[in-house]
Formats: C-alpha cells, sequence, structure tokens
C-alpha cells in the first residue's frame, strides 16, 4: 500500500511536471511592438504598466508555484531524503514574493498619482513631471519583476542539479521506488527538453520584433549601438540553445539503460543517462533565458536613458 501510494504521488508530481520543467519567463509586456509612437513619453508610460500587469500575473503565479513545491520537498523529506538545500532556497522565493509585491504596488502608486504628469487617458500634460513619475517608477518597477524571478530561477536552478546529484545508485540500493523515479525523471526530462523546443522559433521571432523596433529607433536619430550590441548577443545564444538541446536529443531519443516504453531495464546506466542529458537542457534553458533577460534589461536602461532624458 505505501508503495501504491508513493507511485501516485510521483505520477501527480509527473502530471505537473510541466509547471516545473517547461522553461517558463516572467510574464511580461510584449517588446516586439513597433508601433509608430514608440518614442514617446506616453509610449514608455504605457509600455511600464503593461510591465507592471505582467509583472501582477507573475508574483499570483509565483505564490501557487511556491506551495506546489513546498509539497514537492515535502514528499522527498518523507521519503528520506535530504532537502536542505532545496528548503532554503525555496524560503529565500517564498520572501521574495511579498518583497516584490511591495516594490510592485510603490511603483504603480507613483505611476498613478495624482499629480504624475499625464492625464487619465495617459497623455502628458506636464512633461518634467512626466519624466520625473517614469524616472521614479522605473527602479521599483524593475525591482519588483527581478526580486521574485531571479529567486525563482535560483530554485529552479537548484531544484534540477539536486535531483541529479540524488541519485547515487548502487547495486543494494536498487529499489521499486528508485526504478520509478528514474522513469519518471526519463519523462521529465523529456518534458524539459519540449519545452526547451518551443522557445526557439519564439526566440527567433522575438529578435526579428527587436530589431525591427531598433531599426525605428535609429531611424528617428537615436544612438542604438547598445542595443544592437544587446540584441547580437541573443542572437547568438539562439544556435548555441539549439546545440545543447540536440546533443540532449540524441541522449533522451534512445535513452541507454530503458526501454523503448521508457521502462528502466538498468537502473545504473539509466542514471548516468540522466546525467549526461540534465546537463545539456540546463545549458540550453539558461542560455537562451539569460539572454532574453539581459537584452530586456538593456531595452529597459536604453529607454530611461533616452526617452526619458532630462529637460531643462
Amino acid at each position: 500500500m505505501k508503495s501504491f501510494r508513493i507511485s501516485v504521488l510521483l505520477l501527480s508530481i509527473l502530471a505537473l511536471g510541466a509547471l516545473i520543467f517547461s522553461p517558463a519567463t516572467p510574464v511580461a509586456a510584449d517588446e516586439s511592438s513597433t508601433e509608430a509612437s514608440f518614442d514617446n513619453i506616453e509610449y514608455v508610460y504605457d509600455r511600464f504598466l503593461l510591465f507592471a500587469d505582467g509583472v501582477q500575473l507573475r508574483l499570483d503565479g509565483d505564490v501557487a508555484q511556491a506551495e506546489f513545491w513546498q509539497s514537492e520537498i515535502d514528499l522527498w523529506t518523507a521519503l528520506d531524503h535530504d532537502t536542505t538545500e532545496l528548503q532554503a532556497a525555496l524560503d529565500i522565493f517564498v520572501a521574495s514574493i511579498p518583497e516584490g509585491q511591495a516594490l510592485l504596488d510603490q511603483g504603480l502608486e507613483v505611476m498613478t498619482a495624482e499629480d504624475n504628469g499625464f492625464d487619465e487617458t495617459g497623455e502628458v500634460t506636464d512633461l518634467l513631471t512626466a519624466r520625473l513619475t517614469l524616472r521614479q517608477a522605473y527602479p521599483l518597477l524593475l525591482g519588483a519583476d527581478r526580486s521574485s524571478r531571479d529567486a525563482q530561477y535560483a530554485y529552479r536552478d537548484i531544484l534540477l542539479d539536486w535531483r541529479v546529484e540524488t541519485f547515487e545508485l548502487t547495486g543494494e540500493n536498487v529499489s521499486d521506488f528508485n526504478i520509478e523515479r528514474l522513469e519518471l525523471l526519463l519523462q521529465e526530462s523529456l518534458l524539459y527538453a519540449d519545452g526547451v523546443a518551443l522557445r526557439i522559433p519564439q526566440a527567433e521571432e522575438r529578435a526579428e520584433g527587436w530589431e525591427a523596433q531598433i531599426d525605428g529607433y535609429e531611424e528617428q536619430g537615436f544612438d542604438v549601438a547598445s542595443l544592437r550590441e544587446a540584441l547580437a548577443a541573443y542572437e547568438a545564444a539562439i544556435p548555441t540553445t539549439q546545440s545543447d538541446l540536440d546533443a540532449a536529443n540524441v541522449i533522451l531519443t534512445d535513452p541507454a539503460g530503458y526501454d523503448e516504453n521508457g521502462a528502466v531495464v538498468d537502473p545504473l546506466v539509466a542514471r548516468d543517462t540522466l546525467r549526461e542529458a540534465y546537463p545539456l537542457l540546463q545549458a540550453a534553458d539558461r542560455g537562451l533565458r539569460d539572454a532574453k533577460f539581459a537584452y530586456e534589461d538593456a531595452l529597459l536602461n536604453w529607454r530611461v536613458e533616452n526617452l526619458i532624458e532630462d529637460a531643462e
């Protein structure tokens, strides 16, 4: 009966595997827009509000994500695994949620203040005040986004590393539960690979949109050298991600230690298969993710420096 309960719990984790392993990105405003008005203060004000909406959605989702991760840790703990490192990282993530919410609330308070330099439709009524509003709100909104985002991804990275490092199987420690875990992790690895694969064409489309946007800024006389440099770094991450993913798929397409149905036939070989595939999947996920974040940060900073410039 205990074995059955464990199996049910493990299958429930697999059912939610996409939540854990699909490389989610922070919900933020679509930065590929090339509207003709993107060079003015009203456009930036509108983008900041959209960005704030996206951060709020993610913070709301972070609560459910943290609860699920806690239930998973509780399961591993009940099965006598050392989850100290996981719990510490999750505690940091949980603490970051109210911190991010507080920063977001402060940013929105600045953005929606009665004397913010904008009217109720978002049109500028006082240019100097409007610029000051955006300059004050910017670090608050950015801090709200980065606080829980960075903590969430730090936890995901630790979780993936921990899962690999816990499979120190020996000939005397191969139980039905260990085999079930290996089969579960193969399925999660395949889901993880599928998630990364979906992001690659999205990344290519996003890069095209960003390039069009940069061209528009340049046509209006802005210095866009820093944006082009950041975009080049983002574009370079795409083929690198594809290469890492292809290498992982070579391993996972016909995984050693498993049969054609994904059942374990040799636990130690199966473990080594996962150990070989995981670093490649992690590199693919993290490389594209970090490059996207770096470009988004560069774009936000560029907008503050160029579109919300000081006025005499």
